[in-house]
């Protein structure tokens, strides 16, 4: 699970610097993160795959604190 918890942490990273280019760079005009939606390719047999999204849901409020509380799915 901790490899597919860092391989989410990375989808937050591309999605940062996505923000980042659409906002110019300028993270000022970020409001708020609303929503973000995981998926996580798996055995049928693999249950945990909201602790797996963690990664990426952790990173986006270590980086942008308040601004960074989502809901997901």
């Amino acid at each position: 699970m901790a490899d597919g918890q860092k391989a989410a942490r990375l989808c937050a990273i591309n999605i940062l610097a996505q923000i980042s280019a659409a906002l110019e760079g300028d993270w000022d005009r970020l409001g708020a993160l609303v929503k973000i939606t995981g998926f996580v390719a798996s055995d049928p047999s693999f249950t945990e795959q909201h602790l797996v999204i963690n990664g990426a849901s952790d990173l986006l409020v270590e980086v942008l604190g308040e601004r960074g509380t989502h809901s997901r799915s």
